[in-house]
């Protein structure tokens, strides 16, 4: 790439990261990465695909379709397929350029590796993409993006053999962070830790596990019973069972609590403090892949019910670029 291009790109990637990569990992993306075209109507991957890359959207719309259901519009600035990339997952919608497309292709193990080698960014990730969501699911009551209710019946039947009438054992601190789909793709040692600092919360019907505009130092995973959200002139109906964690991502991006959580039931949690969440991450990349995914989830979710919308134009484009002619590669599709 010429060298002038080549900064011109970096700081356009940049812009695209919002400013979370440092610049060596931003240039490790730039050279990583390809540009590639796509015309009208071209697919740029498939439903029920494995991911292979993420799309850096210079210009063009992109649209990710599924059946019977909205379809998420993307357009200039925008990056597609991440969230597949970061759930771990096959590719959800397919993803369809509804005008000619001008894009940066990534591919997803480059993408991981960029995190591994930059740790910064997943806590500034995590942070960021908690704080959105909240934004997002403010315009979203009366459930704000959670689901709506969970059965207060049986607990999974691994929760109900514990002894929830003592104090959790290490065991059982390990079992329920196991259950918890937050940590489906983390390793036995980085829950390890997790539940080695992890503090015992129980409370009877009508107790508050935190309360709104309390400082946001810990996020509670659930064990048994059930708890529901409160924010003060709002209806909400969001309610949290077993193995979840209750408020979702809150106390993970938030200054403060933007909401109360109160037992519906008897309640036994884990308060951990996103602080050793972040230590632990430092030496367990398994548990940032486990944590990227369930924020990746969270944000289908809430985009489900609150699709996308390219806005047009949003950030300088890179139309007018010159760029090395070996660097213009289409990649298969």
């Amino acid at each position: 790439m010429a060298e002038v291009a080549g900064v011109d790109v970096e700081l356009y990637v940049r812009s695209l990261l919002g400013g979370f990569f440092r610049g060596d990992t931003v240039r490790h993306i730039v050279q990583s990465a390809r540009e590639v075209f796509f015309s009208a109507s071209d697919r740029l991957f498939r439903e029920g695909d494995a991911p292979q890359f993420i799309y850096f959207v210079v210009d063009g719309e992109v649209l990710l379709q599924k059946d019977d259901a909205e379809p998420w519009s993307f357009g200039q600035g925008d990056v597609v397929g991440v969230l597949d990339a970061d759930a771990g997952d096959a590719h959800r919608r397919t993803a369809i350029a509804r005008t000619d497309v001008h894009a940066l292709a990534l591919r997803v193990r480059d993408w991981h590796d960029a995190q591994e080698d930059d740790l910064e960014v997943v806590r500034l990730r995590l942070v960021g993409n908690a704080r959105s969501l909240l934004d997002r699911g403010l315009s979203l009551p009366p459930s704000f993006g959670f689901e709506q209710e969970v059965s207060l019946g049986a607990p999974p039947s691994l929760v109900s053999q514990m002894s929830l009438a003592d104090e959790l054992n290490a065991f059982e601190r390990l079992l329920s962070l196991r259950l918890a789909p937050a940590f489906h793709l983390a390793g036995t040692q980085s829950l390890l830790e997790l539940a080695r600092e992890a503090r015992e919360v129980r409370l009877a019907p009508g107790e508050v596990l935190f309360a709104e505009g309390d400082e946001a130092r810990s996020f509670f995973v659930n064990v048994t019973g059930a708890a529901s959200l409160e924010r003060q002139g709002m209806e909400m109906t969001a309610q949290f069972g077993p193995t979840a964690l209750v408020g979702g991502y809150m106390g993970i991006g938030q200054v403060t609590y933007p909401a109360t959580a109160r037992a519906d039931t008897e309640l036994v949690a884990m308060s951990i403090e996103v602080a050793h969440l972040f230590e632990v991450m430092e030496d367990h990349y398994d548990l940032v892949r486990a944590m990227m995914a369930f924020m990746a989830l969270e944000r289908i979710r809430v985009q489900d019910a609150a699709p996308p919308v390219a806005e047009r134009p949003r950030r300088r484009s890179m139309a007018a670029v010159a760029i090395a002619p070996d660097w213009q590669k289409h990649l298969p599709r």
